[in-house]
């Protein structure tokens, strides 16, 4: 996937950020984290930052919880399940 840069000015200061971020958003694997994940891209391009580090500390948080259940459940569809996802 091809990301293009844009140019954002946030505060007087020039970022650039990758275009496609949404693109990758909507790849997030758990649908639980997902929203959480687009809540801080659209905090971020509202400009509150704050909120964004807030919101995505919060997705990968949730993330790893998600994970660390999984990771802890001792059958072989779970290990499948997980194994289908990275491979996705």
């Amino acid at each position: 996937m091809a990301l293009r840069s844009v140019d954002h000015v946030v505060n007087g200061e020039r970022w650039v950020v990758a275009a496609d971020l949404k693109t990758l958003i909507a790849q997030v694997w758990s649908p639980e984290v997902r929203p959480l994940a687009d809540e801080a891209w659209c905090c971020y391009n509202a400009g509150a930052i704050r909120a964004s580090i807030a919101a995505t500390w919060s997705a990968v948080s949730a993330d790893t919880v998600d994970a660390a259940a999984l990771a802890f459940v001792p059958s072989t569809d779970a290990v499948s399940l997980v194994v289908s996802m990275v491979q996705a």
